[in-house]
């Protein structure tokens, strides 16, 4: 290598900002269409409406209405 730096100082101060943006880019990529597929396979076939709403129905049905307590003192 060129001016005293070794072969990790070179990856880390040049190499590695150039391809770093890439990198990022494609991890996000992989990660958006592996999501896809959990959307797809969770989606049940031959509904009107999306499994989202569905989803988010439920949750909202399921939880419990807030009480409120009063303390005495």
């Amino acid at each position: 290598m060129d001016l005293g730096a070794d072969k990790f100082q070179t990856f880390r101060r040049v190499i590695l900002p150039n391809i770093g943006t890439a990198l990022l880019a494609g991890g996000m990529l992989a990660f958006a269409l592996s999501f896809d597929e959990v959307i797809v396979t969770t989606s049940p076939p031959g509904s009107s409406r999306p499994c989202r709403c569905g989803l988010l129905e439920e949750l909202v049905r399921a939880a419990p209405a807030p009480r409120h307590q009063r303390w005495s003192q």
